[in-house]
């Protein structure tokens, strides 16, 4: 039986709200045709109960004998709960929690990384959401493009390809390296009609196929009027090949990011484990639902009159009342639930096995205290190797992005290389406390570790703000003004450990002043002596007779 979709999904035609659910080609490659159907399945379970729900059958399959309206009923109580798509944000989030940090760049190139997309979009949330789509499905595409209108200050842009449109691709060897490169990818695009007034608008779908013809980087645009083209000459609308300073290019300025950062093709993502759970979870809740309405109501039954045929009409029940031969007693029946532990242990079991998926990526722990301290941190390192492997590639496949972008802006490539991109690894940093903090302190005040990787240390530790460099931070620590009403701060920088040794060491002074006067007057000789003798210490003395003492800087960082 061919059950129907929900009536909210039935009114709309959901192709056109979900341009990345699109046929596959007839020329797709093996690989993409092998995991579009994870893709899909991906996109719907972070996309949440309603895309899920919209799939009707597909992943909630009808019980037994159900006809269409059951079915709608037994959909309806069902409940998805997205823990995917929380642990996609709680991913996103953690990478995130720091925007990354870019060396190297010129300062007038700075501006510039506000409108690095050909969505105007910032570098660091068009980042991120690369890496929503990386964590997600494993597999995002970003094409380096400049207009095909000649500038002297050209512009060139970021443009995203998601792994349902990155349809196929060639690879080979640099003849010069030895190196693999990607030689040809076709792309898919989609646009939607223009609105007329006249006709229903949607999406079309068009092709960019890069390839290096001849060893030049060459661009190729399939396209038809409101409907989909195809990679064929009948679509061939324009072909071109982007030059840099009028100089083309010998290379496709396309970077694949995947979790390894070291081959073309598909891997696996890493929330796919959780999806399938998750669709798992849905489907026991579907049928823990569809016990817990028929067992939460009592099912009654009446005696058939003598003679009579049965079939009369009933007002009591939420669904039917049994009938019974005649000599019976009308009554109900009720059911306790006793079975239904069984879905709610299958629940349990699964909400366990996704928490603990989960947990090893988000880093949150659930080990036996038994374990010892290294156990448990070197168990903790190996939680984060998802995040981990997922940084990394932001940082190589970015880094390399950015040194396109600034090279064909104008850069020299020497200058280019010096450009780097690094994402945030303080999920690495999840355990510190105040006893860390204090060796920190101790390492640095006995000279075994420079104030440069204080700095390090407590910026991943989320202490130092990211505005702050290491410059500014140097700046504060020689600054009175930084550390407002704290007595032991300016004792410190006078070279005194505290303001308590700075008092005594003051009141020592001025009680040995106040003897050495009482001495000269008791003995006028014996005090031209003694001013003999202290000529030295008088000549480095204050104005007020204490000794003066120019600041002194040390490199212990403030007590607060």
């Amino acid at each position: 039986m061919a059950f129907p979709r929900t009536r909210a999904a039935s009114s709309i035609r959901r192709e056109n709200l979900f341009p990345t659910m699109w046929p596959i080609p007839g020329w797709a490659h093996p690989e993409f045709v092998y995991a579009y159907d994870d893709w899909k399945q991906t996109r719907h379970a972070i996309a949440g109960e309603k895309e899920v729900k919209a799939e009707s059958v597909v992943y909630l399959p009808a019980m037994e004998s159900m006809d269409d309206g059951e079915y709608l009923a037994y959909l309806d109580r069902a409940t998805y709960y997205n823990f995917s798509g929380q642990t996609l944000q709680a991913l996103n989030g953690t990478i995130f929690r720091r925007n990354p940090v870019i060396s190297g760049l010129p300062e007038r190139m700075v501006t510039d990384l506000e409108n690095i997309s050909i969505n105007n979009e910032s570098f660091v949330g068009y980042s991120s959401a690369a890496a929503t789509e990386l964590l997600a499905l494993g597999r995002v595409g970003v094409l380096l493009d400049l207009s095909a209108t000649p500038s002297v200050t050209p512009k060139p842009y970021f443009v995203t390809y998601t792994a349902e449109h990155i349809v196929d691709w060639d690879h080979d060897r640099d003849p010069n390296t030895g190196r693999a490169r990607l030689t040809r990818v076709a792309l898919r695009e989609v646009k939607l009609t223009a609105g007329t007034y006249s006709g229903e608008r949607k999406y079309v779908a068009k092709y960019r196929v890069l390839e290096l013809i001849n060893g030049v980087y060459t661009q190729s645009l399939y396209e038809a009027d409101n409907a989909d083209a195809d990679i064929t000459d009948a679509y061939l609308i324009s072909r071109h090949a982007p030059e840099r300073r009028g100089v083309t290019l010998d290379f496709i300025p396309f970077i694949l990011f995947t979790p390894s950062m070291g081959t073309y093709g598909v891997e696996k993502s890493a929330l796919y484990d959780i999806v399938r759970l998750n669709l798992s979870h849905y489907r026991s809740y579907a049928q823990l639902e569809q016990g817990r309405f028929f067992t939460g109501f009592p099912i009654y039954y009446a005696e058939i009159p003598q003679g009579a045929e049965g079939g009369m009409d009933y007002e009591l029940a939420p669904s039917r009342v049994w009938e019974v031969p005649a000599g019976s007693k009308p009554g109900l029946l009720e059911f306790y639930g006793q079975g239904l532990a069984f879905l709610e242990k299958a629940l349990d079991t699964k909400e366990h096995q996704a928490a603990a998926l989960g947990g090893r990526i988000i880093g949150i722990r659930t080990g036996a205290t038994s374990e010892s301290n290294n156990s448990a941190k070197m168990a903790q390192l190996n939680e984060h190797a998802t995040l981990l492997i997922a940084s990394r590639a932001l940082d190589k496949g970015f880094t390399s992005l950015l040194r396109l972008w600034a090279w064909w802006s104008g850069l020299s490539k020497e200058e280019a290389e010096k450009i780097s991109v690094e994402f945030n690894k303080d999920f690495l940093f999840s355990d510190i406390g105040s006893r860390e903090f204090r060796a920190i302190h101790a390492l640095y005040k006995d000279g075994i570790i420079p104030i440069e990787v204080v700095y390090e240390y407590l910026k991943k530790a989320l202490v130092i703000p990211d505005w702050m460099s290491l410059a500014e931070l140097k700046k504060q620590l020689d600054t009175m003004d930084s550390f407002p009403h704290q007595p032991n701060v300016e004792a410190m920088h006078e070279g005194f450990p505290d303001k308590k040794t700075q008092l005594e060491q003051e009141n020592l002074e001025d009680e040995q002043e106040m003897a050495d006067e009482a001495a000269d007057n008791a003995d006028p000789t014996a005090g031209r002596k003694a001013g003999n003798r202290n000529n030295g210490a008088a000549a480095g003395r204050a104005p007020g007779g204490k000794p003066g003492r120019p600041p002194v800087k040390t490199n212990q960082p403030a007590k607060t």
